[in-house]
């Protein structure tokens, strides 16, 4: 009873004094009224309320999504109250190019952080990547946290596809997914996305490359999940597939090239060897918004917006297909 009640004056004349902690001989007095003597090492994702009375233990709260699908600059302030959250980097698809033996464009690289750390208010800065805006171009790279801001400084930067193979340039391009090859070149784009963020991990990024040759027509783009197809006989070869991510389906792609939603990141597919011949097909979008490849019956189409998707490319005298 007399130890409690030394303590009760400890306590007492420590509020007289406005002193937010200190130490008796077999005890600690803490107010909390302020963060000192707080171990942050030894607590999880820690909340001080605003008046600086108490800490507590940060909840699980309602999921929402910000979506920034202009392309350039824009930033993100962090709301409240909030430790964490799940970020989608997705860039610009690589166009698809022309002639008979061309090769689709590389869907964007895609970069997904399942609980990235972030600290509230800061206002993050990012960028939106383009497209390919013609044939044989590449897409442009997205960022998140460009300047490194906030307690976790990792920057998210998913890597521009690359453009299809043809004309001149053979080969298909390097990019986030890499472009499918050109007939005259057996060679698919090599993917660029950095595969890992961070130390501990914060986030992982997805790429392929793009296809080589096996037959007499363009191969397909890579995609987030697969790599490009190859061709078959003269027809174009398919754009690799892209990856579903569930909580994003609302900016996903549509159920004609992207079954379900969600999916992120298709392929361009290849040309068939000539339009004009009844037999020949163009190789399909992958899964994810990539371009279908020209038919002998089909155009080609362009990558669909906001999901990182490669253009397919065209088999005679048009243009190949934006991402």
């Amino acid at each position: 009873g007399l130890e409690d009640d030394i303590a009760l004056i400890g306590f007492k004349v420590a509020a007289n004094g406005s002193l937010a902690k200190y130490n008796l001989v077999d005890q600690t007095i803490d107010a909390f009224e302020d963060a000192s003597g707080i171990s942050a090492g030894n607590s999880t994702n820690e909340i001080r309320d605003s008046s600086g009375k108490y800490f507590s233990g940060s909840l699980l709260g309602s999921y929402s999504v910000d979506a920034f699908t202009s392309t350039g600059s824009d930033t993100w302030t962090c709301p409240a109250n909030t430790t964490e959250a799940e970020v989608l980097v997705v860039a610009g698809g690589g166009a698809g190019t022309n002639g008979y033996y061309a090769g689709g464009g590389g869907a964007g690289g895609v970069v997904h952080a399942a609980a990235y750390p972030v600290t509230a208010a800061v206002v993050y800065d990012l960028s939106v990547g383009a497209g390919g805006p013609s044939q044989g171009t590449a897409g442009t790279d997205s960022v998140f946290n460009t300047n490194g801001e906030g307690s976790n400084t990792t920057v998210l930067t998913a890597a521009g596809g690359g453009r299809g193979g043809g004309g001149a340039t053979t080969a298909g391009g390097a990019g986030g997914s890499g472009g499918g090859a050109d007939n005259d070149s057996s060679t698919g784009g090599a993917s660029t996305q950095i595969a890992s963020f961070g130390s501990p991990e914060v986030a992982i990024g997805y790429g392929n490359a793009g296809g080589g040759i096996g037959g007499n027509a363009g191969a397909g783009g890579g995609g987030a999940s697969a790599a490009g197809q190859g061709t078959q006989g003269n027809d174009g070869g398919d754009g690799g597939a892209g990856k579903l991510f569930s909580n994003f389906t609302a900016y996903g792609t549509d159920s004609v090239r992207g079954a379900n939603g969600g999916y992120f990141g298709g392929g361009g597919g290849g040309a068939c060897y000539d339009s004009s011949g009844s037999g020949n097909d163009g190789g399909a979008g992958g899964i994810g918004g990539g371009g279908r490849g020209q038919s002998h019956n089909l155009t080609q189409q362009e990558g669909l917006a906001n999901t990182g998707g490669g253009g397919g490319a065209e088999s005679a005298t048009n243009s190949g297909k934006p991402g």
